[in-house]
Order: C-alpha cells, then structure tokens, then sequence
C-alpha cells in the first residue's frame, strides 16, 4: 500500500484541510493521467485505503461519472 499511498498523496496534498487532512473529488483523482498509469485499480485501491483508515469518503461505491463530485478525504 506504499506505493499507492505516495502517489494518492501526491494529488491530495493539493487541498490541505485546517486539521492536517486534505481532500480531493473523485473525479480528479480518475482525471490524473499520472496516477492513472500507476493504479490500475484505482477504484479498488481507494476501497482498500478506505477499509484500512488511511482515508473516506461517504459513497459506498466509486463510479466514473456518477461519483465524480465525491469529496476523498486523506486522512493526517
């Protein structure tokens, strides 16, 4: 999960929340091309992350188009 966590925290260190989390849509994360090329799995990689807290997000199911305003919240 290293390796999914750097390139996750990359793109999330872009909006830094007041408490030290920061947070990013859906859709940005599925957008970036960079990312992309290193997650295959993106979509599962999130859930992954989700189950073990190293982040959240309220949907229970991540879908291009439908989840694109979901707010992912990597956690301090």
């Amino acid at each position: 999960m290293t390796g999914e966590r750097t390139a996750a925290d990359t793109i999330l260190r872009e909006d830094e929340q007041g408490d030290g989390s920061y947070t990013v849509t859906f859709k940005t994360l599925f957008d970036d091309d960079t990312l992309a090329n290193q997650l295959e799995a993106l979509v599962g990689t999130l859930k992954a992350a989700k189950k073990r807290g190293v982040l959240s997000y309220k949907a229970e199911l991540l879908m291009q188009g439908m989840s694109d305003k979901e707010v992912i919240t990597l956690h301090a």
